[in-house]
């Protein structure tokens, strides 16, 4: 971490989040077991599961050597607003929701469904009282517009994200004082790792 934060330091970088999946420590889904059994198969250590591996993690970030002049604030991504316990919540300093595809509700546009999605995320946060970001929620519908290109079929951008659908999710967000991260890579197709991150 030390080394982390300081090449950030170099950067000119005064302000870092850092933040972990509470699917990594809880075990609640397939991905978190099989990244687990990867990383046994790699002889790779990790954080114990359950929320005490959660404190141990935040407390190593409270434990390392800041730079001067740099603060560090204690994130959680999570990824199920019904199997997430909410005194995980309370951890850290931040939240983020890891945003997928939406649920189905028929006859309503991706828009409306993304926009249920996030009152339903703002309803899970808003106890904590901690700031809350919505993660990537525009990557899914871009990542299928894309495939579609690259398969010469060029339908309406409308089709996947009209300018209504951006209103409906940023009013959604805005009524649980949720930020919506969008990462300009995604928009370009570029990989996660080229991304730029702007709340």
């Amino acid at each position: 971490l030390e080394d982390f934060l300081g090449g950030f330091k170099e950067l000119g970088v005064t302000i870092c989040g850092l933040l972990d999946h509470v699917e990594l420590h809880l075990m609640l889904d397939d991905w978190s077991k099989g990244l687990r059994k990867q990383l046994d198969e790699r002889n790779l250590t990790y954080y114990r599961s359950g929320i005490g591996g959660l404190e141990d993690l935040y407390r190593d970030m409270d434990a390392v050597a800041r730079p001067a002049g740099m603060r560090v604030l204690k994130g959680l991504e999570f990824n199920n607003t019904e199997a997430t316990p909410d005194e995980t919540l309370g951890l850290p300093d931040f939240l983020c929701f890891c945003f997928g595809d939406v649920s189905s509700r028929p006859g309503a546009t991706y828009g409306e469904r993304a926009a249920d999605q996030i009152r339903r995320v703002g309803r899970k946060m808003r106890p904590s009282g901690k700031a809350g970001i919505i993660n990537h929620p525009f990557r899914h519908r871009q990542w299928v517009y894309g495939e579609l290109c690259k398969r010469h079929e060029e339908p309406p951008v409308e089709q996947f994200i009209s300018a209504d659908d951006v209103r409906r999710m940023a009013d959604a967000a805005g009524e649980f004082d949720l930020a919506l991260e969008v990462n300009q890579g995604d928009l370009l197709g570029a990989s996660h790792s080229d991304c730029t991150q702007v709340c």
